[in-house]
């Protein structure tokens, strides 16, 4: 009797200990229940107590993948530029999630997603709509983007909770959605950059001497800061080579013969001149170097100045260079009078989508060139704004110098008889008139 009771109950314990789950078997179960922290959890033990170590092992990959990028971190600031106030980014349940709505109101989504991942979610009065969306092992984060996004709604995380409202700055709740942060600008000015921004996105930024400052909720606050970083990117240079030469008729006559217009002249009306000018390639730049010293040779033409200047995209390059004389007022006064040379110009790079290649605007608000003739200042200006191509050279010409001047011949010897020497003299006046003639060629500096 004694036998048969031991041999029942023994039966009993191994049948007992049979029915109790392995971890492998609890972790399957919350694999299938998507409760994946927990799951992970139950493979890790069941690979270290070797059961189904294979198969644990293939499991505790598949969640590591699972899991490893949906799991957001707390960041003060995700770049050294910005100084922010605290955002808190973390997962209050890393629990992925799964849902699917049709024309469903948005407070009942909501709602939804509260129950789903056990976090409590607060939203305000301006919550409304409907809308449609299926999501598969996402985050809370990821489900909240996804459901807020068809509308200008935003949330942000508090310790236990979650505040969901209108980023509009009229929403009475936008001081809990917004935070502020504080970017100090690199290359551009801070003035700059606001006036850069989309209108859409200025009542949440301004700035200071120093400071460009945000207050905006996350979504928005993301967006101008990925734009302030674009806007404020170190400017190229470049460099402006410049040719001044004034050269008389014959002069201008080998210019014409020699030089090689490629895109046919275009014609600005400035007051009552006509200038002309032409954009050449840089093939043709051997061909406008043996002008210059044929002009000189020839002694028909002169070269001014030959600058090179090397400014910021978008900033102003200027030369200048000039003489000047004195005149009487009256008998007690006399003023300085100046003339030469002046030129402002603003390069701006810009790119062809087109053509796939990098042009520049050369934006030129004063090509001055003034002197002085029978103590009066003659001046020649025009303004311009021409594009062009890298290293092209940029042609203006038209500015014309109109001079009197006065001849003496005589006949030798005859001439220099005092008093009487006047009458082998002959005195005549001419007018003589030179071209001046400007080259501008931009190259951008890598």
């Amino acid at each position: 009797m004694k036998k048969w009771f031991f041999y029942n109950l023994l039966l009993f314990i191994i049948g007992c200990s049979s029915s109790i789950p392995t971890n492998y078997e609890l972790g399957l179960s919350e694999y299938e229940n998507k409760n994946y922290t927990k799951a992970l959890e139950y493979f890790s033990q069941s690979f270290t107590e070797g059961d189904n170590e294979d198969l644990s092992l293939a499991y505790i990959s598949k969640l590591n993948d699972k899991l490893q990028p949906k799991i957001i971190k707390k960041v003060e600031s995700s770049s050294k530029s910005f100084l922010c106030s605290n955002i808190t980014l973390v997962e209050i349940n890393s629990n992925l999630i799964s849902g699917e709505f049709v024309e469903q109101e948005l407070r009942e989504v909501l709602l939804e997603l509260s129950s789903l991942s056990e976090t409590a979610i607060v939203y305000d009065e301006s919550i409304q709509g409907v809308i449609s969306a299926k999501f598969d092992d996402i985050t809370l984060n990821e489900a909240l983007d996804i459901v807020l996004s068809p509308n200008n709604f935003d949330f942000k995380r508090y310790n236990n909770h979650i505040i969901v409202g209108d980023s509009s700055l009229a929403n009475p709740t936008f001081h809990l959605l917004s935070s502020s942060c504080s970017y100090r600008p690199r290359f551009q000015s801070p003035e700059k950059i606001v006036r850069m921004v989309s209108s859409f996105y200025k009542e949440y930024i301004s700035f200071d001497d120093d400071y460009v400052i945000i207050t905006a909720p996350r979504k928005i606050m993301k967006r101008l800061r990925n734009d302030i970083e674009n806007i404020d990117r170190e400017p190229k240079q470049i460099l402006l080579e410049l040719t001044i030469i004034e050269v008389n008729t014959k002069g201008k006559r080998i210019f014409e013969m020699t030089w090689n217009r490629k895109d046919g002249d275009r014609s600005i009306e400035n007051g009552n001149d006509s200038i002309t000018y032409s954009v050449a390639k840089t093939s043709v730049r051997p061909t406008l170097d043996a002008s210059l010293k044929l002009i000189n040779k020839t002694e028909n033409g002169v070269v001014r100045a030959s600058p090179k200047i090397v400014t910021l995209n978008g900033h102003k390059a200027t030369y200048s260079t000039s003489s000047s004389f004195w005149s009487q007022i009256n008998n007690t006064k006399f003023i300085e009078n100046n003339y030469g040379i002046k030129l402002v110009i603003r390069p701006t790079l810009n790119y062809n989508h087109r053509k796939k290649k990098t042009g520049i605007v050369l934006d030129i608000s004063k090509a001055e060139v003034s002197d002085h003739n029978a103590g009066k200042i003659i001046t020649h200006s025009l303004s311009t704004k021409v594009k062009v191509d890298n290293e092209e050279t940029l042609v203006i010409g038209g500015l014309l110098h109109r001079k009197t001047v006065n001849k003496e011949s005589e006949i030798p010897l005859l001439g220099r008889i005092p008093i009487l020497g006047w009458l082998f003299r002959d005195f005549s006046k001419s007018k003589e008139e030179s071209e001046v003639i400007i080259f501008i060629k931009p190259k951008i500096l890598s």
